[in-house]
């Protein structure tokens, strides 16, 4: 999370990656993703749209 937000970047918390839920909501997601699936639904939802570019 630290290095997402560092760069400038979306940080997206993995529930079934290395770490339990609650350690990933102390470290700051801008998003949880219960699956894997959750992964381009969330990223959608904060793109800009191309007309505010």
């Amino acid at each position: 999370m630290t290095a997402a937000r560092s760069a400038g970047v979306l940080a997206l918390g993995a529930v079934w990656g290395w770490h339990a839920p609650a350690v990933l909501r102390v470290a700051g997601p801008v998003h949880l993703l219960p699956e894997s699936a959750g992964i381009g639904p969330s990223l959608l939802r904060h793109l800009l749209p191309i007309d505010s570019v």
